[in-house]
């Protein structure tokens, strides 16, 4: 995880991860410098678990952050790389463009940071306009994560756009991933 802070002021941040569930899987307060940013591997807390990771600051818009997603070859090499940022959970539609061209691997990650479960539905349109999932309902738990792989809904090189619509504004939030495998 990558944290900066933009103020010109120090600032103390909590970082919180849960599992997919939503159980707290630890807490860590991290003190960054005026204009600075401070790394470290979530990896090492929580090995091997996916999840939603909460950044608290004390103050408004005075930080960002990334989460760093890679995967190393066998000689060191990195294989792929990509970063997740940390967005508020604004709104209650979120949509995302999906890629199964040159063996990309393409995952719906939902989040909730709310305090209860939410409810959401999913679409998943082909850019020819078939529908490959019509309004399917989906649970997230409370500080949680679901993760769905869309290949398994799509055939190898096709295009198209995946929708997530919650009743509630300000909980979920939604991300398509890909990733060349």
């Amino acid at each position: 995880m990558e944290l900066s802070n933009v103020q010109d002021t120090a600032e103390s941040v909590t970082v919180i991860a849960y599992s997919t569930t939503g159980t707290k899987l630890f807490e860590r307060t991290v003190s960054l410098n005026a204009k600075g940013t401070s790394h470290f591997i979530v990896e090492e807390y929580v090995p091997g678990e996916k999840g939603l990771v909460v950044v608290k600051s004390n103050s408004l818009n005075s930080v960002f952050a990334n989460l760093m997603q890679y995967k190393r070859r066998n000689n060191g090499g990195i294989y792929y790389l990509y970063a997740v940022p940390l967005v508020p959970p604004i709104g209650n539609s979120l949509a995302g463009s999906y890629n199964t061209w040159i063996g990309h691997q393409n995952n719906l990650l939902i989040a909730n940071f709310g305090s209860s479960n939410e409810s959401v539905v999913i679409n998943m349109t082909r850019l020819t306009g078939e529908k490959l999932i019509n309004a399917e309902n989906a649970i997230v738990p409370s500080h949680g994560l679901n993760v769905l792989n869309l290949n398994e809904r799509e055939a190898a090189n096709n295009y198209g756009l995946v929708k997530v619509d919650s009743t509630s504004n300000h909980s979920i939030a939604a991300w398509v991933v890909r990733e060349t495998i």
